[in-house]
Protein backbone atom coordinates (compact mmCIF):
# COMPACT_ATOMS: atom_id res chain seq x y z
CA UNK A 1 0.00 0.00 0.00
CA UNK A 2 1.78 3.29 -1.29
CA UNK A 3 0.83 6.91 -0.80
CA UNK A 4 0.66 8.82 -4.23
CA UNK A 5 0.39 12.87 -3.60
CA UNK A 6 -0.62 15.28 -6.83
CA UNK A 7 -1.27 18.90 -7.28
CA UNK A 8 -0.66 22.03 -9.33
CA UNK A 9 1.54 25.06 -9.23
CA UNK A 10 2.65 27.95 -10.60
CA UNK A 11 4.84 30.19 -9.76
CA UNK A 12 6.39 29.09 -6.32
CA UNK A 13 10.08 28.52 -7.05
CA UNK A 14 10.89 30.12 -3.77
CA UNK A 15 8.61 27.34 -2.02
CA UNK A 16 8.01 24.38 -4.30
CA UNK A 17 11.59 22.68 -3.00
CA UNK A 18 10.60 23.44 0.74
CA UNK A 19 7.08 22.03 0.42
CA UNK A 20 8.27 18.65 -0.78
CA UNK A 21 11.12 18.20 1.22
CA UNK A 22 8.35 19.10 4.38
CA UNK A 23 6.32 15.92 3.13
CA UNK A 24 9.18 13.73 2.76
CA UNK A 25 8.33 11.86 5.88
CA UNK A 26 4.78 10.20 4.65
CA UNK A 27 7.38 8.18 2.37
CA UNK A 28 5.40 9.12 -0.60
CA UNK A 29 5.84 6.68 -3.81
CA UNK A 30 5.53 9.50 -5.90
CA UNK A 31 4.62 13.12 -6.80
CA UNK A 32 2.63 14.14 -9.81
CA UNK A 33 2.50 18.04 -10.69
CA UNK A 34 0.81 19.90 -13.37
CA UNK A 35 2.66 23.68 -13.86
CA UNK A 36 0.18 26.03 -15.32
CA UNK A 37 3.89 27.13 -17.34
CA UNK A 38 5.65 28.85 -14.53
CA UNK A 39 7.75 31.29 -15.44
CA UNK A 40 10.43 31.65 -12.37
CA UNK A 41 11.59 27.92 -12.74
CA UNK A 42 9.40 26.35 -10.82
CA UNK A 43 8.64 24.07 -13.55
CA UNK A 44 12.72 23.37 -13.91
CA UNK A 45 13.26 23.09 -10.27
CA UNK A 46 10.71 19.94 -10.39
CA UNK A 47 11.67 18.32 -13.24
CA UNK A 48 15.63 17.97 -11.44
CA UNK A 49 13.54 16.30 -9.02
CA UNK A 50 13.33 12.58 -7.50
CA UNK A 51 10.09 10.75 -7.75
CA UNK A 52 8.58 13.61 -9.03
CA UNK A 53 6.78 13.59 -12.55
CA UNK A 54 5.95 17.47 -13.95
CA UNK A 55 3.62 18.05 -17.07
CA UNK A 56 3.25 21.55 -18.08
CA UNK A 57 -0.58 22.51 -18.98
CA UNK A 58 -2.56 25.83 -19.19
CA UNK A 59 -5.52 25.09 -17.28
CA UNK A 60 -7.88 26.10 -14.16
CA UNK A 61 -6.97 24.69 -10.58
CA UNK A 62 -9.76 21.96 -10.77
CA UNK A 63 -8.52 20.76 -14.31
CA UNK A 64 -5.00 20.87 -13.35
CA UNK A 65 -5.59 18.76 -10.26
CA UNK A 66 -7.87 16.29 -12.08
CA UNK A 67 -5.19 16.26 -14.84
CA UNK A 68 -2.41 15.09 -12.01
CA UNK A 69 -4.69 12.85 -10.73
CA UNK A 70 -5.17 10.74 -13.76
CA UNK A 71 -1.40 10.95 -13.74
CA UNK A 72 -1.34 9.07 -10.13
CA UNK A 73 -3.86 6.62 -10.97
CA UNK A 74 -2.07 5.35 -13.62
CA UNK A 75 0.58 4.40 -11.19
CA UNK A 76 -1.85 3.69 -8.26
CA UNK A 77 -3.31 0.44 -7.14
CA UNK A 78 -6.69 0.69 -5.89
CA UNK A 79 -5.66 -0.19 -2.42
CA UNK A 80 -3.20 2.81 -2.51
CA UNK A 81 -3.78 5.93 -1.40
CA UNK A 82 -4.22 9.37 -2.95
CA UNK A 83 -3.69 13.19 -1.64
CA UNK A 84 -3.59 16.74 -2.91
CA UNK A 85 -1.47 19.19 -1.53
CA UNK A 86 -0.88 23.16 -2.37
CA UNK A 87 2.62 23.22 -3.41
CA UNK A 88 3.24 26.75 -1.84
CA UNK A 89 2.71 25.36 1.59
CA UNK A 90 5.49 24.12 3.82
CA UNK A 91 4.24 21.07 6.13
CA UNK A 92 4.73 20.86 10.05
CA UNK A 93 5.39 17.48 11.54
CA UNK A 94 2.30 17.87 13.24
CA UNK A 95 0.28 17.70 9.41
CA UNK A 96 2.68 14.60 8.35
CA UNK A 97 1.58 12.68 11.64
CA UNK A 98 -2.13 13.44 11.22
CA UNK A 99 -1.82 11.93 7.25
CA UNK A 100 0.07 8.72 8.97
CA UNK A 101 -2.68 8.38 11.06
CA UNK A 102 -5.64 8.85 8.73
CA UNK A 103 -3.87 6.61 6.28
CA UNK A 104 -4.10 3.64 9.32
CA UNK A 105 -7.83 3.99 9.87
CA UNK A 106 -9.46 5.32 6.51
CA UNK A 107 -11.67 2.73 5.14
CA UNK A 108 -12.86 2.36 1.32
CA UNK A 109 -15.51 4.35 1.45
CA UNK A 110 -14.18 7.98 3.75
CA UNK A 111 -12.26 10.87 2.73
CA UNK A 112 -10.31 13.02 4.98
CA UNK A 113 -11.08 16.00 4.32
CA UNK A 114 -7.89 17.95 4.59
CA UNK A 115 -5.91 16.88 1.05
CA UNK A 116 -8.87 14.55 0.54
CA UNK A 117 -6.54 11.45 1.26
CA UNK A 118 -8.87 8.31 0.21
CA UNK A 119 -8.17 5.08 -1.56
CA UNK A 120 -7.50 5.15 -5.26
CA UNK A 121 -10.41 3.06 -6.66
CA UNK A 122 -12.56 5.69 -4.82
CA UNK A 123 -10.85 8.58 -6.90
CA UNK A 124 -11.45 7.09 -10.48
CA UNK A 125 -15.40 7.37 -10.21
CA UNK A 126 -14.95 11.45 -8.62
CA UNK A 127 -13.48 14.06 -11.09
CA UNK A 128 -12.37 17.65 -10.67
CA UNK A 129 -13.94 20.16 -11.82
CA UNK A 130 -12.60 22.66 -14.36
CA UNK A 131 -13.30 25.58 -12.12
CA UNK A 132 -10.84 28.39 -10.64
CA UNK A 133 -12.10 28.19 -7.34
CA UNK A 134 -14.61 26.51 -5.29
CA UNK A 135 -13.62 22.96 -7.08
CA UNK A 136 -12.70 21.62 -3.73
CA UNK A 137 -16.48 22.36 -2.20
CA UNK A 138 -17.70 20.27 -5.74
CA UNK A 139 -15.75 17.27 -5.00
CA UNK A 140 -16.77 16.99 -1.41
CA UNK A 141 -20.28 17.70 -2.45
CA UNK A 142 -19.98 14.87 -5.23
CA UNK A 143 -18.47 12.32 -2.60
CA UNK A 144 -21.08 12.77 -0.58
CA UNK A 145 -23.93 12.51 -2.97
CA UNK A 146 -22.27 9.48 -3.82
CA UNK A 147 -22.76 7.89 -0.57
CA UNK A 148 -19.10 8.57 0.50
CA UNK A 149 -18.26 9.50 4.26
CA UNK A 150 -15.98 12.85 4.73
CA UNK A 151 -14.20 12.23 7.66
CA UNK A 152 -13.55 15.76 9.53
CA UNK A 153 -12.65 14.99 13.51
CA UNK A 154 -12.79 18.58 14.40
CA UNK A 155 -9.86 19.00 16.92
CA UNK A 156 -7.65 18.10 13.71
CA UNK A 157 -9.22 20.05 11.42
CA UNK A 158 -8.85 22.96 14.15
CA UNK A 159 -5.14 22.19 13.58
CA UNK A 160 -4.72 21.85 9.89
CA UNK A 161 -7.11 25.01 8.80
CA UNK A 162 -6.42 27.08 12.05
CA UNK A 163 -2.53 27.43 10.48
CA UNK A 164 -0.94 25.45 13.92
CA UNK A 165 -0.35 22.12 11.29
CA UNK A 166 0.94 24.34 8.44
CA UNK A 167 2.78 27.08 7.31
CA UNK A 168 1.78 29.46 4.54
CA UNK A 169 3.96 31.90 3.58
CA UNK A 170 0.99 34.25 3.01
CA UNK A 171 -0.63 33.69 5.92
CA UNK A 172 2.49 35.43 7.69
CA UNK A 173 2.52 39.22 9.10
CA UNK A 174 -1.07 38.15 10.39
CA UNK A 175 -2.80 38.08 7.20
CA UNK A 176 -6.23 36.72 6.27
CA UNK A 177 -7.55 34.00 4.76
CA UNK A 178 -8.55 36.25 2.07
CA UNK A 179 -5.53 37.89 1.44
CA UNK A 180 -4.12 34.71 0.85
CA UNK A 181 -6.86 33.97 -1.70
CA UNK A 182 -6.15 37.15 -3.15
CA UNK A 183 -2.37 36.63 -3.31
CA UNK A 184 -2.50 33.68 -5.05
CA UNK A 185 -4.27 34.91 -7.43
CA UNK A 186 -2.30 37.91 -7.91
CA UNK A 187 0.84 35.58 -9.46
CA UNK A 188 -1.37 35.33 -12.72
CA UNK A 189 -1.72 39.06 -12.49
CA UNK A 190 -0.64 40.51 -16.39
CA UNK A 191 -2.30 43.20 -17.02
CA UNK A 192 -5.32 45.02 -14.58
CA UNK A 193 -7.40 44.05 -17.73
CA UNK A 194 -6.93 40.45 -17.53
CA UNK A 195 -6.59 40.44 -13.90
CA UNK A 196 -9.85 41.61 -13.63
CA UNK A 197 -11.38 39.21 -15.98
CA UNK A 198 -9.82 36.39 -13.90
CA UNK A 199 -11.35 37.30 -11.00
CA UNK A 200 -14.70 38.02 -12.66
CA UNK A 201 -14.54 33.86 -13.88
CA UNK A 202 -13.43 33.28 -10.08
CA UNK A 203 -16.87 34.68 -8.92
CA UNK A 204 -18.30 32.63 -11.78
CA UNK A 205 -16.72 29.72 -10.67
CA UNK A 206 -17.35 30.14 -6.90
CA UNK A 207 -21.49 30.07 -7.80
CA UNK A 208 -20.78 26.59 -10.04
CA UNK A 209 -19.05 25.07 -7.79
CA UNK A 210 -20.39 26.08 -4.34
CA UNK A 211 -24.19 26.28 -5.73
CA UNK A 212 -25.02 28.90 -3.77
CA UNK A 213 -29.19 28.21 -3.23
CA UNK A 214 -29.95 32.14 -4.38
CA UNK A 215 -28.87 35.20 -5.84
CA UNK A 216 -29.22 36.88 -2.43
CA UNK A 217 -27.20 34.59 -1.28
CA UNK A 218 -24.37 34.40 -3.77
CA UNK A 219 -24.55 38.39 -3.40
CA UNK A 220 -24.17 37.89 0.92
CA UNK A 221 -20.66 36.87 0.48
CA UNK A 222 -19.12 40.29 -1.41
CA UNK A 223 -17.14 42.51 0.87
CA UNK A 224 -18.86 45.75 -0.48
CA UNK A 225 -22.35 45.98 -0.91
CA UNK A 226 -23.38 48.82 -3.54
CA UNK A 227 -24.92 48.77 -6.85
CA UNK A 228 -21.92 48.68 -8.43
CA UNK A 229 -21.33 45.42 -6.86
CA UNK A 230 -25.13 43.52 -7.28
CA UNK A 231 -25.02 44.36 -10.82
CA UNK A 232 -21.33 42.25 -11.20
CA UNK A 233 -22.77 39.53 -8.66
CA UNK A 234 -25.88 39.34 -10.96
CA UNK A 235 -24.35 38.69 -14.35
CA UNK A 236 -21.70 36.18 -12.78
CA UNK A 237 -24.41 34.10 -10.76
CA UNK A 238 -26.50 34.01 -14.92
CA UNK A 239 -23.87 33.43 -16.75
CA UNK A 240 -22.83 30.72 -14.01
CA UNK A 241 -25.95 29.08 -14.13
CA UNK A 242 -26.22 28.72 -18.15
CA UNK A 243 -22.84 27.13 -17.92
CA UNK A 244 -24.17 24.85 -15.21
CA UNK A 245 -23.72 24.69 -11.60
CA UNK A 246 -22.41 21.37 -9.73
CA UNK A 247 -25.77 21.36 -7.34
CA UNK A 248 -26.77 17.28 -6.05
CA UNK A 249 -28.79 18.19 -3.64
CA UNK A 250 -31.51 21.00 -2.86
CA UNK A 251 -30.11 22.43 0.51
Amino acid sequence: MALFIYGTVFNNADRVGKCIESLKPLNYKKIFVVDNYSTDGTYEILKNMQNVVVMRRKCSHGLGRQLALELALKEAYDEDFLMYVDFDTVYFDKYVNIIKEMIKKLSDNEVFIFGMLSKAKLNRSVPWRDLLTSEDLERVAHLKYLGYKIVMDEEKFDIVFGGKGLINPYYQNDQSAGDNFYQRHMRYKISNIQFMVRMFRVMIDNERGAAFKSLREFYSISSKKNIKRYFIFFIAYIIANLLGVYRYAKN
